[in-house]
């Protein structure tokens, strides 16, 4: 049957016999096209090593993993990192300069007040007295007629003399420096020899500036960048994600146009084969026969047209996931379930908590307030830096609104966008509902010859574009959906 349909075909190019065969030949090639079409993404034969089978999915993690900024991104990142690192080392290092320093400070006060101890005076005193006693014995046993008796109690003197040297003495080296002790004050006084022989003593001013803001203030700065950078990823990848969705769905919406224009063509020719034995019969007018057979080439143009647009369209889907244009590829489309549209509260919340350029915000205010909390501890409210650093804060704030504002202003938009598309694609839910009916009832009439083959094609052709406007609608208003979802998370 379907041979005798093609061959019928054949039959409306009849003029001369060369110049028939060869129109009708090439008539017979687009319809043998049409009707046995081949998409990539539909009836290929699959060739295992040159074959890209892609879903929506994998078609964006491709594009990311491709990416040439996200790869820029990447290497900023690590230098980044870096100087984190670097700030860090930086950080540790003030850190262990003012360890170094409260150390010293308690080993000099511990060695002045060991000088200073009352015990010292009186262990200098029994020194004295130790000496003045030996020279007394020294006399008594030089003596003509030593008396034994007095020489005994003065070794006693002096034995008792002795002992409480020994325990001053070790009294005063618990408040002196130990040996390691010594060899630490020894080590700082090296170390701050610029600074004099005593520890050096710092204002909170100064303080802050040599070692307060590397301890503190700039590792947390670049810190703060790193979270950023993290942001700006995340960005970047949904940025990549909306690019190919959008791509995507317009070859979506070519592959449905072309799959519905295959099946109108293939049913009018069917038409168009009774059209030419009604004319044979001498049943129908060259006119109408004419009408209907500019009405196929049209829409063999129009086929053709749409088949160059999805080729176009694979071409900048595979530039913007990165293969090569050479790449067979297989699209396997998914269809997209239609989601309710929430109450708009609902997006502008998850938005205000979820939005990159709110949180980015967020760390340049927590930067700027962390700063000042630090800076109050050291400098005073009419130093130049603190005021610098206060009206820094005051700028954070004012970014935090604005972007907050920002945000509010582009989920509006948004959310408008998607009860727009919505009530469009509810139109044209009723539209094609209607058209159908329409050509049911134009068919009909047809079938009783009530109205002519071109009024039929005309109710196909209307029902035909209200099928493409129905999924041309439903697509931009997944889509429209799409952007206001991903508003709502870190935003693109």
């Amino acid at each position: 049957m379907q041979q005798k349909l093609r061959h019928g075909l054949l039959l409306r190019y009849r003029s001369s016999k060369k110049k028939k065969y060869k129109r009708a030949l090439g008539s017979l090639l687009f319809i043998l096209m049409v009707l046995n079409i081949t998409f990539a993404y539909a009836d290929v034969e699959e060739d295992k090593d040159n074959l890209l089978i892609l879903t929506k999915e994998k078609a964006i993690s491709t594009a990311i993993q491709n990416s040439n900024d996200l790869k820029r991104i990447d290497l900023d990142y690590n230098k980044l990192q870096r100087d984190f690192n670097n700030a860090k080392e930086k950080s540790d290092e003030a850190q262990e300069t003012l360890d170094a320093l409260e150390r010293y400070k308690y080993l000099y006060e511990k060695e002045q007040d060991a000088k200073q101890s009352p015990l010292q005076e009186q262990y200098n005193q029994k020194k004295e007295e130790l000496k003045i006693e030996e020279d007394k014995l020294t006399e008594m046993e030089q003596a003509e007629k030593p008396d034994l008796e007095q020489i005994a109690n003065q070794q006693q003197i002096i034995t008792n003399l002795e002992k409480e040297i020994e325990e001053l003495k070790s009294e005063i080296n618990k408040l002196s420096l130990s040996p390691s002790e010594q060899e630490e004050m020894d080590k700082y006084r090296k170390t701050f020899v610029n600074y004099g022989e005593v520890p050096p003593t710092f204002s909170d001013e100064e303080e802050f500036k040599l070692f307060i803001r590397d301890r503190d203030l700039k590792w947390y700065e670049v810190q703060g960048k790193i979270e950023k950078q993290n942001i700006n990823v995340e960005k970047a990848k949904k940025s990549i994600e909306l690019k190919v969705g959008q791509i995507w769905n317009q070859i979506v919406q070519i592959y449905y146009s072309i799959k519905i224009k295959k099946d109108l063509y293939e049913l009018q020719s069917k038409e168009f084969v009774q059209i030419e034995m009604k004319f044979k019969n001498g049943q129908t007018s060259k006119l109408d026969k004419d009408i209907a057979e500019n009405e196929l080439k049209k829409l063999e143009l129009q086929i053709d047209n749409l088949i160059k647009d999805k080729e176009n369209s694979e071409m900048m889907l595979k530039k913007e996931i990165g293969i090569s244009i050479d790449k067979e590829i297989k699209l396997d489309f998914q269809e997209n379930k239609i989601k309710e549209v929430s109450e708009y509260s609902v997006y502008l919340q998850n938005a205000l908590k979820n939005r990159g350029e709110i949180k980015i915000a967020e760390i340049d205010l927590d930067i700027k307030e962390r700063e000042l909390g630090i800076a109050d501890d050291y400098l005073d409210e009419d130093n130049m830096e603190f005021k610098e650093i206060n009206e820094q804060l005051y700028e954070k704030q004012i970014f935090l609104q604005d972007a907050k504002k920002q945000v509010e202003k582009n989920v509006k938009e948004l959310y408008m966008n998607v009860c727009e598309k919505k009530s469009e694609f509810d139109l044209k839910v009723k539209s094609l509902e209607k058209k159908k009916s329409d050509l049911k009832a134009a068919d009909n009439r047809y079938q009783h010859g009530t109205i002519s083959l071109d009024k039929l094609w005309k109710d196909e052709v209307a029902k035909t574009q209200a099928e493409i406007e129905y999924k041309a609608a439903k697509i931009n208003y997944i889509e429209a959906m799409c952007n206001l979802e991903m508003a709502c998370e870190i935003g693109y």
